[in-house]
């Protein structure tokens, strides 16, 4: 019995000195978290005032958000533009196709050298129309990604302008 009482003796020294040990681990555990978050607090503020940001960090932080954010339209306005642009590569491929299939019927009907030539010369004709319907097509999506774009970054240097006017 004078065992049995020892051991649980032992045991609840070894469980309490478990415990502590832990409550120790867990009190060091949080003292190194504050200590981290108090230098990266410190470093952030220091890296602010050495750029001249100081109280303005979070007006900075919003105008750099809203940059991002313009950006991000801009890239959904490009991307839009490059499916458009694409769908009238398509859209002109396709034509081509037609014309140049129709075409061959047409020089498979010629007699003479004349005949031939008209039916090349129609061909061209028709080919160029077709390059310069498409490439106008691309002039104007692109023209409309460029104005969209535009509109956005003025947008920004308008949204900056205000800010700065406010924090002065």
């Amino acid at each position: 019995m004078a065992r049995s009482t020892q051991r649980q003796a032992a045991n609840d020294a070894g469980n309490e000195a478990a415990w502590k040990a832990t409550d120790e681990t867990i009190r060091t555990g949080a003292d190194i978290l504050n200590m981290n978050a108090w230098v990266a607090e410190r470093s952030v503020e220091q890296f602010s005032s050495m750029f001249g940001m100081g109280r303005q960090a979070d007006q900075t932080t919003q105008t750099y958000s809203r940059s991002m954010e313009v950006l991000r339209e801009c890239g959904t306005v490009f991307g839009k533009s490059y499916q458009d642009i694409a769908a009238e590569y398509v859209n002109w491929a396709q034509a081509q196709f037609r014309t140049n299939l129709s075409a061959v019927s047409r020089l498979l009907q010629c007699r003479t050298p004349q005949e031939l030539l008209a039916a090349q010369n129609q061909l061209f004709g028709e080919n160029l129309a077709l390059a310069l319907t498409a490439h106008r097509r691309f002039s104007e999506i692109s023209k409309d990604m460029s104005d969209l774009a535009a509109e956005k970054i003025a947008e920004l240097a308008e949204h900056t302008q205000d800010t700065e006017k406010r924090a002065a």
